[in-house]
């Protein structure tokens, strides 16, 4: 990473409510060739700046805006007082389920400054392991959901509905991705029972897909945030 990375985050861990920082990344090849930027998702300043521990929750489980992982410093006594690194047995990262849970513990703090890599391989993800991204994904949601009490979740103002019907949807891109279509439908309908607006349109659209097979709901997934992101 930049020679400067640990000389840019460490003092702002003066403040100790601060237990997490990151900041900006690139993305390079395997001959570390600068080829593009990590998307940054757009945030409120109180969210980037620490402000509030619970709309750090809040978004952190619509979204994984700790991106990428390479730029993250943590506050050690706050990652031992959670046991260490979290990584449920059905999902194959720990990057995520970790920040989750220091979410509870304390704020985090955006730097505006290039402070890490992320090293883009010539081997594409295979179709499993995306699959098992996407599934881990969901079952994640649930797990952290339930493991919330119910004056808690008032406290953050957490939409549980919303939660569960997005991971109804991630369940329904993963049977598409396995080729189970009727699965598939089951759980986009489900979503499309408890999800906001969004989640319904692309639940719908998760249900066309099931019957037009030649469709790639993944690519049209991607469009999508492209086209959502121009507003």
């Amino acid at each position: 990473g930049p020679i400067n990375k640990l000389s840019r985050q460490i003092p702002f861990f003066k403040n100790d409510n601060i237990i997490l920082s990151w900041g900006r990344g690139l993305i390079v090849d395997e001959k570390n060739k600068v080829i593009g930027k990590i998307k940054f998702h757009s945030l409120k300043q109180s969210i980037l700046k620490g402000d509030s521990c619970d709309n750090n929750l809040n978004k952190l489980m619509r979204v994984n805006f700790i991106v990428p992982s390479s730029t993250v410093v943590i506050r050690k006594s706050s990652l031992l007082s959670i046991g260490g690194f979290k990584q449920p047995h059905y999902a194959p990262y720990a990057d995520y389920p970790t920040y989750l849970e220091l979410a509870l513990k304390g704020k985090f703090f955006y730097i505006d400054d290039l402070l890490g890599y992320w090293r883009r391989h010539n081997l594409q993800v295979t179709s499993k392991l995306y699959a098992d991204f996407v599934l881990a994904r969901a079952n994640l949601i649930e797990d952290f959901c339930k493991s919330l009490d119910d004056d808690f979740k008032k406290k953050i103002n957490l939409n549980e509905k919303f939660m569960l019907a997005k991971s109804y949807w991630l369940k329904g891109r993963y049977y598409l991705i396995k080729d189970q279509s009727k699965k598939a439908r089951r759980e986009f309908l489900t979503s499309i029972i408890f999800g906001n607006f969004e989640i319904k349109i692309k639940s719908i659209f998760g249900i066309v897909f099931s019957f037009l097979k030649f469709i790639d709901l993944e690519l049209f997934a991607k469009i999508f945030q492209r086209f959502k992101n121009l507003f």
